[in-house]
């Protein structure tokens, strides 16, 4: 899977921007993942975990 690694979401990134009609370099984004990687993880972490059981929730009750 692509988005398993971050060489990964690289490539799908720059794909991406390939399809866009602006200019767009989203593989760029590795980069900054890359350098605060520490800070995101300990930030998406909890969201995470509340994602799931928000849209587990969703599902119980739709």
């Amino acid at each position: 899977m692509a988005y398993g690694s971050l060489e990964g979401l690289k490539e799908i990134l720059y794909q991406m921007s390939q399809r866009t009609r602006f200019t767009s370099d989203l593989s760029m984004a590795v980069v900054d993942l890359e350098e605060n990687y520490l800070e995101i993880s300990i930030d998406f972490g909890p969201f995470f975990k509340e994602l799931v059981g928000f849209v587990a929730d969703e599902l119980e009750n739709n």
